[in-house]
């Protein structure tokens, strides 16, 4: 009996020891892994928000894949003439929009229904296209959809019509189809980013016209029909052509980037703004992408040189010029591409302009740096799921490249939740002399145990 009084003994002991003295657990809470690599061009790639699947686009076509292997689930090839520039996918995978720009002048949209449970070669297989719209969609950032698949916007590049959106696109099956409603204006030249809450009732675009930006911010988008304007187009605080916008889920917050002077500007309570609103808050610093939150109260972007990631948090309710940022990541490079997670707490950037090597890096919203990967020198789109569990990384659509999936997950050990680590110091003298005095009242008639810890006390 008195072996096993001091056997329990030494294990609350060093229990207790281990309590007081927690071992060294990494301070972001996530580890990442990079799940697969494949080597191919991106031009760009969108994962569904759910995080199951990958989709990425480049001049020879269209390539579909689980989140979990490179095997293509299912492909489709381009014609010769045409060129597909920007992907988005719906929440759960099932549907894709594709925007192709062609060598004769002219744009479409490619939609795929099912696309979940496609295999193989589906090239000729698309569910509906769009009405050739004349104009160029040339680049990454201008095709989005609704989380449901049903409401899809994309961008042209044209003097005339340039924000054209399809509602009702899961219930379409005609073969060519025509925009529900399409913004004529010959003022929004040069569009270069679109994006759409999750329910497609709200639009934000930005692009440059005479070197000048301008943001366009669409309300009730689900329900509008032929031509029409923007709710308001904002061109007083915009001083250089803006490359990439965000809007929050609500429609409250519409965020835009640009590489001049006009930097970060952010307009909140967007959906009830007059025309040409001032911002609201801006950072006079140039940045190339923003994304935010889900609520819109945490803004990330990145720049060019000047530090690489910035961060701010309560972003809802900020107000005036050059307003500082939360945070900024060390690194000297410039940022292509930066993601953010619905809820804010897991942050991932890209740069093709590392040490001779492209970079991605994976932030908390606290600016700890969790994880950092150097890979292809032309990577510079990437994708992120709602929860942050799943990134793409891409680049090359130009030839070469390769496309990179990571999987993000939290320090959960088996049986409970991480506790993080300056929590668990706060509680582990507590927790040390609670194990301690339950140690001494049970087993206190063990002579082994009270030799054992009077010889701890004294050294």
């Amino acid at each position: 009996m008195n072996k096993i009084r001091r056997s329990v003994g030494i294990a609350l002991l060093v229990l207790a020891l281990a309590l007081y003295f927690p071992p060294n657990i990494p301070a972001t809470g996530y580890t990442v892994t990079e799940l697969w690599s494949d080597p191919m061009p991106v031009t760009d790639v969108a994962v569904s928000k759910d995080g199951n699947y990958v989709v990425a686009v480049n001049s020879t076509g269209l390539y579909y894949f689980s989140k979990n292997s490179s095997i293509t689930l299912w492909w489709y090839y381009t014609q010769y003439y045409d060129t597909f520039w920007s992907v988005a996918i719906s929440k759960d995978g099932n549907y894709v929009a594709v925007g192709s720009d062609s060598i004769y002048g002219y744009s479409r949209l490619f939609y795929f229904n099912e696309s979940s449970t496609r295999t193989d070669d589906q090239t000729g297989k698309e569910t509906w296209t769009s009405s050739y719209i004349p104009g160029r969609l040339d680049s990454q950032r201008l095709v989005d959809m609704s989380d449901d698949g049903n409401y899809v916007v994309a961008g042209i590049w044209i003097t005339s019509v340039n924000v054209t959106y399809f509602a009702d696109c899961t219930t379409r099956r005609s073969g060519t189809e025509d925009a529900t409603w399409y913004n004529y204006t010959g003022l929004l030249f040069g569009i270069r980013a679109v994006d759409i809450s999750p329910d497609g009732r709200c639009v934000a675009a930005g692009g440059s016209v005479s070197l000048r930006g301008w943001v366009a911010f669409f309300n009730n988008s689900d329900v509008s029909s032929g031509p029409r304007l923007a709710s308001w187009l904002a061109l007083a605080p915009v001083d250089s052509p803006i490359q990439d916008v965000a809007v929050s889920d609500d429609g409250y917050a519409v965020a835009a980037a640009s590489p001049g002077p006009g930097a970060l500007n952010y307009w909140a309570d967007s959906n009830k703004l007059p025309n040409d609103p001032l911002n609201t808050w801006n950072r006079t610093i140039p940045f190339l992408c923003v994304d935010m939150s889900s609520d819109g109260d945490m803004v990330v972007a990145g720049s060019e040189i000047i530090n690489c990631v910035h961060f701010w948090d309560g972003a809802r309710t900020l107000s005036g010029p050059d307003r500082p940022e939360n945070w900024t990541s060390p690194e000297e490079e410039d940022i292509y591409d930066v993601g953010i997670s619905d809820d804010g707490k897991i942050i991932a950037a890209v740069s093709p302009f590392g040490v001779g090597l492209g970079e991605i890096y994976f932030y908390t919203s606290s600016g700890a740096l969790i994880d950092h990967f150097t890979r292809d020198p032309t990577l510079n789109v990437l994708s992120m799921s709602g929860d942050g569990s799943t990134v793409a990384v891409g680049g090359g659509g130009g030839g070469g490249g390769t496309l990179y999936v990571y999987g993000i997950k939290p320090l959960t050990p088996v049986g409970g939740e991480l506790l993080i680590p300056d929590k668990l110091e706060l509680m582990a003298p507590y927790l040390a002399l609670a194990v301690l005095v339950v140690a001494t009242a049970g087993i206190l008639s063990g002579t082994g145990f009270r030799n054992i810890f009077f010889h701890a006390a004294l050294t």
